[in-house]
């Protein structure tokens, strides 16, 4: 049985319009093409009604539209994976809903002092968020919504959420969460490559933008786990993609992001369970700056040992606040499972640095659902914890080369590089590849070739003010990057990038990006899926 919901976005925003469109005439919200209302009318009973006309969501914390209660409902949940999630002109991080000019509807912070909230002056509007939506619960819902975008020439966009499994091969809706995906896999005994955050769909732009997860280095990425894909093409039809049936646009969909077809199903490889997963999750504080600074020297120079011992993992510091927080894991394959203290005994030189505060806790989980406990218990909360929804952040990342680990010399490059960030930095190091990833093929599927001889990859992240994106923001999130080209090279992963990054193709798709552009063309002519720095984007989004 079929179970998603899809919301598919689309007919932008007239903001959006005044950006240069070359060679894709989108009709837009005002211009005499754009569909009447009684077009619109028609097409919304076609599909019983799954039409969303979209609203601001935080007008009601504003003088122009103020009403407390509502407001107070937004301010308290903006932080809410779900709630944000659930909102048809709302997404993870609000700095996306705002146009470049900073327009948009942004909910502000509960008062510290919680003191009552007041009206916002200033104006709201959708921002860079979509006009209208669709809320698919079917197939059916999904072609007839393409088609009519299709005829009318609409620019549209995909949110995606569900999930459907059957036998040795899961079967995911276009966005079944992850959590949701471990427990399936739980229920039957198999484990599989997913991501680390709960929010993110794992059938939908999460596997197209090559996926990685915290068993990355154990069964590769997403990508290299995916066996076969149903998908809505651009002229409405519907298509079952694989290996045999349409090499070329198989290859294009396992990396070449979301701009192809619409995922209505993608069935993903799965795996034994494990006998026992192992982790150790936590935080460490130092009040020094050298011991902090020891903590880190001494974890980065630990990284390739711990790969070699069979652990992965994740790690988040910060030098303002001369913090750490980490995630360590090991599974084991067979019986009798590792010992918990042999485990931990891996990562103790840097869990005992004097001046350094440590509450990192071990604990190892036993029997077929091992590693859906581990995730549930131990792993996720610390995750949400980290990365909660609502908040306005700049993202950018590079991949780490095995070549850059195994030089001592560049290992102190890094270390001087994450050491000397700007103090509003985290730096995000991801052991979610490399290994098994390292096997396939550079062009076996269409994400970078460097995702081939990549150990792990990084993560800046820069956070703002809830009214929206600073020219301070953008300025030190710029300048971590440049330094971190000449440290780890330019290659990004392009679900986690920084939007205004200027050799984008290169960076996303190296020489793959030729090859993906042709197959774009040939199945999306009309550029009817777009999006900004996608495939084929140049010609208008």
């Amino acid at each position: 049985m079929l179970s998603f919901s899809a919301l598919l976005i689309f007919l932008c925003t007239v903001v959006l319009s005044t950006i240069t469109i070359a060679g894709v005439p989108y009709c837009l919200p005002g211009d005499k093409c754009f569909p009447s209302g009684t077009e619109l009318q028609v097409f919304n009973n076609s599909i019983n009604g799954k039409l969303i006309k979209n609203e601001p969501y935080g007008s009601a914390c504003y003088k122009s539209n103020y009403n407390a209660n509502i407001c107070m409902e937004q301010v308290t949940n903006k932080h809410s994976y779900p709630h944000q999630l659930s909102l048809p002109a709302g997404v993870m991080y609000t700095s996306w809903e705002q146009t470049e000019k900073g327009e948009g509807c942004p909910v502000p912070e509960l008062p510290a002092n919680a003191s009552p909230l007041s009206p916002l002056e200033g104006n709201c509007t959708l921002g860079g968020m979509s006009s209208y939506s669709v809320k698919t619960l079917a197939v059916d819902d999904i072609t007839m919504t393409v088609k009519f975008a299709r005829k009318h020439n609409l620019r549209f966009r995909i949110k995606n959420t569900g999930h459907d499994y059957t036998g040795h091969v899961l079967a995911i809706g276009p966005g079944a969460n992850v959590e949701e995906v471990y427990a399936a896999g739980a229920r039957n005994g198999v484990v599989l490559a997913a991501g680390y955050t709960a929010s993110v769909g794992a059938g939908g732009g999460y596997v197209l933008g090559g996926g990685i997860g915290p068993l990355g280095n154990y069964f590769g990425l997403a990508v290299d786990n995916v066996v076969q894909f149903d998908v809505v093409t651009a002229d409405g039809s519907t298509e079952t993609v694989n290996e045999c049936t349409n090499p070329d646009l198989f290859w294009a969909l396992r990396g070449g992001g979301g701009t192809l077809a619409v995922t209505t199903r993608t069935y993903f490889k799965t795996y034994p369970s494990f006998s026992a997963v192992s982790t150790a999750v936590g935080q460490i504080k130092c009040t020094q700056r050298s011991a902090w600074t020891t903590l880190i020297t001494k974890l980065i120079a630990s990284q390739v040992s711990l790969r070699k011992a069979g652990l992965a993992g994740i790690w988040q510091s910060n030098s303002g606040t001369l913090s750490l927080a980490l995630i360590y894991l090991q599974p084991s394959f067979t019986n009798p499972a590792t010992e918990l203290s042999t485990f931990f005994n891996l990562i103790k030189p840097f869990l005992s640095i004097p001046s350094c505060a440590t509450q990192v806790k071990p604990t190892q989980f036993v029997g077929n659902t091992s590693w859906n406990d581990a995730y549930r218990q131990a792993i996720l909360p610390l995750i949400t914890a980290a990365a909660p929804g609502g908040l306005n952040i700049i993202d950018g990342s590079r991949l780490i080369s095995n070549k850059l680990v195994s030089s001592e010399t560049e290992l102190r490059s890094v270390t001087d590089y994450v050491v000397n960030l700007d103090p509003n930095v985290n730096f995000i190091w991801q052991n979610s590849v490399g290994t098994a990833s390292n096997k396939i093929a550079p062009n076996a599927t269409s994400v970078h070739p460097d995702w081939r001889t990549a150990f792990a990859f990084m993560d800046i992240a820069v956070t703002g003010p809830w009214s929206g994106t600073t020219p301070s923001q953008i300025s030190i999130a710029k300048k971590a990057l440049e330094d971190a080209d000449s440290v780890f090279g330019e290659t990004a992963f392009s679900n986690e990038a920084w939007i205004l990054e200027k050799n984008w193709q290169r960076q996303f798709w190296g020489e793959n990006y030729e090859r993906l552009v042709k197959i774009k063309r040939d199945v999306d002519p009309c550029g009817l899926f777009n999006c900004r720095r996608c495939v084929g984007s140049e010609e208008g989004f």
